[in-house]
């Protein structure tokens, strides 16, 4: 750009007598306006690239956040707030109905909570295994949350995200909070250090991991 738009323009209003277009800018010249518009030019197309090459480098990976902590859209506020393990769940859909972990694994209870601080309503990521909107990473692995209703555990009752959100039609309103559980049928031993959740939110596909120690 700068070879066949700057430099003529530069030669064209200040002059370079004898000068040819195609000599390389800012080399044997006596005209300082030339010479020193071509450095110039040089050091802002080195500023651009260095721009380019760092947004490169930072962006398009998740925003990495803390449980606990809360991320803010132009049209949503969540977080991912909670974690529980347990051995075994009863869902509570249509008749109780125990369900028991695969022998040498765990289920992992995460729940995440999400507000609607737009001024339109909008769609909230669904816990469906087809989506890929929520997973879970663990020991370089990508876990799907499995489907469940409402449950208990350990006496303890949950609301299950999925079916919170299937209530809403994945759709939620100014002004609106959902939240639920999802649940993670992982590996026996797990450490929540090394397991990150991973939700997609927005219409932009914004992508948030929260750590979960």
């Amino acid at each position: 750009l700068w070879y066949w738009v700057g430099r003529p323009l530069y030669v064209w209003k200040f002059g370079e007598r004898d000068a040819p277009f195609y000599r390389p800018p800012g080399t044997l010249s006596e005209n300082r306006a030339v010479k020193y518009g071509s450095i110039g030019a040089y050091s802002l197309v080195v500023i651009l690239l260095s721009i380019f090459i760092i947004a490169a480098a930072t962006s398009g990976g998740p925003t990495q956040l803390e449980l606990g902590e809360e991320v803010s859209t132009e049209k949503f506020a969540a977080s991912v707030t909670e974690i529980e393990t347990t051995d075994r769940i009863v869902e509570s859909g249509l008749g109780e109905e125990e369900r028991e972990v695969s022998p040498g694994a765990t289920f992992v209870l995460v729940k995440f909570e999400i507000t609607n601080i737009g001024d339109s309503q909008g769609e909230v990521p669904a816990n469906k295994i087809i989506s890929n909107e929520v997973n879970m990473e663990y020991n370089d692995e990508t876990l799907d949350p499995i489907e469940t209703d409402h449950f208990s555990a350990e006496g303890v009752s949950y609301e299950s995200y999925q079916t919170v959100s299937e209530e809403n039609s994945n759709t939620i309103f100014p002004g609106t909070t959902i939240s639920g559980w999802f649940v993670f049928q992982i590996a026996e031993g797990f450490d929540r250090e090394d397991a990150v959740v991973r939700i997609e939110i927005g219409p932009e596909t914004q992508v948030y991991e929260w750590r979960l120690t």
